[in-house]
Protein backbone atom coordinates (compact mmCIF):
# COMPACT_ATOMS: atom_id res chain seq x y z
CA UNK A 1 0.00 0.00 0.00
CA UNK A 2 2.90 2.31 1.39
CA UNK A 3 4.53 2.24 -2.20
CA UNK A 4 1.28 2.24 -4.49
CA UNK A 5 0.38 5.28 -2.59
CA UNK A 6 4.01 7.23 -3.13
CA UNK A 7 4.06 6.24 -6.67
CA UNK A 8 0.32 8.08 -7.42
CA UNK A 9 1.56 11.00 -5.29
CA UNK A 10 4.57 11.00 -7.74
CA UNK A 11 1.96 11.04 -11.08
CA UNK A 12 -0.09 13.35 -9.23
CA UNK A 13 3.17 15.72 -8.86
CA UNK A 14 3.54 14.79 -12.50
CA UNK A 15 -0.08 16.03 -13.97
CA UNK A 16 -0.42 19.38 -11.93
CA UNK A 17 3.08 20.13 -13.64
CA UNK A 18 1.80 19.01 -16.72
CA UNK A 19 -1.38 21.29 -16.44
CA UNK A 20 0.24 24.42 -15.48
CA UNK A 21 2.73 24.01 -18.85
CA UNK A 22 -0.81 23.85 -20.42
CA UNK A 23 -1.91 27.74 -19.41
CA UNK A 24 -2.00 30.16 -22.32
CA UNK A 25 0.21 33.34 -20.84
CA UNK A 26 0.21 35.02 -24.04
CA UNK A 27 -3.38 35.78 -24.01
CA UNK A 28 -6.16 36.30 -21.60
CA UNK A 29 -5.94 34.75 -18.41
CA UNK A 30 -9.46 34.48 -17.89
CA UNK A 31 -10.07 32.72 -21.20
CA UNK A 32 -12.05 29.43 -21.92
CA UNK A 33 -9.57 27.33 -22.56
CA UNK A 34 -7.13 28.59 -19.24
CA UNK A 35 -10.18 27.97 -16.77
CA UNK A 36 -10.39 24.55 -18.00
CA UNK A 37 -7.03 24.40 -16.76
CA UNK A 38 -7.67 25.99 -13.54
CA UNK A 39 -10.96 23.12 -12.71
CA UNK A 40 -8.11 20.25 -13.53
CA UNK A 41 -5.47 22.11 -11.46
CA UNK A 42 -8.27 22.37 -8.49
CA UNK A 43 -9.11 18.71 -9.26
CA UNK A 44 -5.53 17.21 -8.77
CA UNK A 45 -4.39 18.95 -6.37
CA UNK A 46 -7.53 17.91 -4.01
CA UNK A 47 -7.19 14.68 -4.83
CA UNK A 48 -3.65 14.96 -4.41
CA UNK A 49 -4.40 16.10 -0.67
CA UNK A 50 -6.65 13.34 -0.01
CA UNK A 51 -4.40 11.01 -1.12
CA UNK A 52 -1.51 12.68 0.95
CA UNK A 53 -3.93 12.42 3.86
CA UNK A 54 -4.94 8.83 3.43
CA UNK A 55 -1.38 7.93 3.42
CA UNK A 56 -0.04 9.70 6.18
CA UNK A 57 -3.31 7.91 8.70
CA UNK A 58 -2.08 4.38 6.81
CA UNK A 59 1.11 5.14 7.67
CA UNK A 60 0.41 6.38 11.21
CA UNK A 61 -1.72 3.48 12.13
CA UNK A 62 0.95 0.75 10.68
CA UNK A 63 3.23 2.44 13.11
CA UNK A 64 1.38 2.30 16.22
CA UNK A 65 0.83 -1.60 15.38
CA UNK A 66 4.41 -2.20 16.00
Amino acid sequence: MKKFALILIVLLIGLIIYNLTNIDFTGSLTSVPNQQVYMRLVANVLVLLSLVYSYRRYSKRTEDRR
